[in-house]
This record gives C-alpha cells, structure tokens and sequence, in this order.
C-alpha cells in the first residue's frame, strides 16, 4: 500500500510538472518588450529589479544589465556578444508564483533570457587588466605622531573647528540650507 501511494505521488508531481516542496524555475508569465525611446537621462539607467503584490519589474534594462542581474556578477565583467546588448533597452514585467526567494528569481530571469533572446551564457575565470597602488621610490607621507592632540589640515595649518556661517555665506547657499526655521538677526 504504502509503494502504490509513493507511486501515485510521483505519477502526480510528474504529471504537473513539479514535485512537491520544489520551486518553480519559470515565472508563470512574463512580458519582454523594448523600452520607450527617450531623450531623458532618468531613462539611461536600469531600474528594478522590483518586486510588488507579486510582479517582477525591470525598466529600461540593457542585455548586459540583464545578464549581470540574472547571473550576480558585475556589468563590467560580461563579455562577448553583439553591439547592442550594450545599446536596446529593454522592460520586463513578469507574475512570480507566492514565496519566491531572490535566488529563485534569479533562475526564472536566466530561464527567460534562454527562452526568449536564446542566451547562452558560461562562466569563465581570465586574467583582467587591474591598476595596483604602491608606494613610490621617495616617500612622501609623514607618520602621524600619537602624542600630538591638534589634528593638521593641509600646508601644516591647523584645521578650522566650526566655523559659524555669517551673512555672506548664508547668501551663497540654497534657500532650503543655512536658513532654518530660526529668525534672522539683522
């Protein structure tokens, strides 16, 4: 008895193509389509990925920005493909199943890009060009001597300790700083 329930079980994951406790590896259903064409600067930048009352959204969104959020790594460290994986901007909303994990968002991203631009992606692990900081052949740095109390600011000058704004600076900054809620003093 207990083998045919097992067996009717897995007949019954396998039939609606899951199997129990497992999450799903595809949002139940998505929409890809270019971004708006737009002279504005708020549009150069991905926004997203957000996630409200069960919708997965990413606005204006380059191929590179998407790889880089479906696979965890840095933009600058997605190489090869075609010029405009760096240049079509693209807006994806998709429905999320409930208690779906970052992780798991991640995998139904990946399966999106393979589905709908039939990305391949792998892993690869080269040498990158990176800039190092060393100390020169003349030292220029002084070691801070821990018996000194006053703090030095630059050309050896003691550093100015709050220093109150006076009229003249007041007019330089924005209406919104330096004002306060305080009257002012003639």
């Amino acid at each position: 008895m207990k083998r045919l329930t097992a067996l009717l079980s897995l007949l019954s994951a396998a039939a609606f193509g899951q199997t129990s406790g497992s999450t799903p590896d595809k949002f139940e259903a998505a929409d890809v389509h270019p971004s708006p064409r737009s002279d504005n600067n708020f549009n150069l930048f991905m926004r997203g990925p957000q996630t409200r009352a069960g919708r997965y959204e990413i606005r204006t969104a380059t191929m590179v920005d998407l790889i880089a959020t479906a696979y965890g790594v840095e933009q600058e460290k997605v190489f090869g493909g075609p010029n405009w994986l760096e240049l079509d901007r693209y807006d994806i909303t998709a429905k999320l199943p409930t208690g779906t994990s970052r992780d798991a968002q991640k995998t139904m991203l990946r399966a999106l890009l393979a589905e709908r631009f039939h990305l391949v992606a792998r892993t690869d692990t080269r040498p990158m060009p990176a800039y190092l900081l060393t100390a020169g052949k003349k030292v220029l740095l002084k070691d801070v001597d821990p018996e000194s109390k006053e703090q030095k600011g630059c050309h050896g000058k003691p550093r100015p300790q709050g220093t109150p704004l006076t009229r003249s600076h007041r007019s330089r900054l924005p209406r919104s700083l330096g004002r306060g809620n305080r009257p002012q003093s003639p």
